[in-house]
């Protein structure tokens, strides 16, 4: 079942689809009629800030965590270091603060016990998430590195056998044996590093 937040998104969402479809229409006609359709843009634009804004004063860790965030968006969240156990900072930090009618104070003890079990809970999911996008960036890495040893190898093959053109079969042998010199020693230095 959809929130009243979820349901207002998908409102205007579907009216922002609308807005986008007839400007697109009366864009191919170059006349000046599209400027009133830019102006109504604007004010769905507006229209969705101020929802956002109020949505935030009624509930900010919804705010934090919205429904009309892709999950491109989301991860971007994640990545600048909003993840939920930021709600756990904010929950500590007015505790602690003593201000009438801003604090949490006055959290029971069974309160602060069951936000402690979520707390550990969602550390432990945001640890999976940790590593399984470490496993990723490892991956993805790792693919670039054998995309950049193929690259390396086929450059080197081709670099090798241009010089031998160019110089002649009678000035090969002095480049070429230079080179498998050089490949001879590697291969020892190789065979003592290990």
């Amino acid at each position: 079942m959809k929130t009243e937040v979820e349901e207002k998104f998908t409102l205007w969402v579907r009216q922002l689809e609308e807005i986008l479809q007839v400007l697109l229409i009366v864009s191919k006609d170059h006349g000046n009629s599209h400027e009133a359709l830019v102006a109504k843009l604007t004010t769905h634009h507006k229209d969705y800030y101020t929802a956002k804004w109020a949505a935030a004063h009624e509930d900010v860790l919804a705010f934090f965590s919205p429904v009309w965030l892709s999950p491109l968006e989301n991860a971007y969240l994640w990545i600048t270091g909003w993840k939920p156990s930021m709600a756990f900072r904010l929950i500590e930090s007015r505790r602690q603060t003593g201000l009438p009618g801003a604090s949490l104070a006055d959290m029971t003890e069974e309160q602060l016990k069951r936000i402690e079990a979520l707390r550990v809970k969602i550390r432990v999911e945001e640890e999976k998430v940790e590593r399984e996008m470490e496993r990723q960036q490892v991956s993805m890495a790792d693919r670039g590195m054998v995309e950049l040893a193929r690259a390396s190898s086929s450059a080197q093959r081709n670099g090798d056998r241009r010089p031998k053109k160019l110089l002649g079969e009678k000035n090969q042998r002095s480049p070429v044996t230079s080179h498998r010199s050089k490949h001879r020693f590697k291969e020892k230095w190789g065979r003592f590093c290990t």
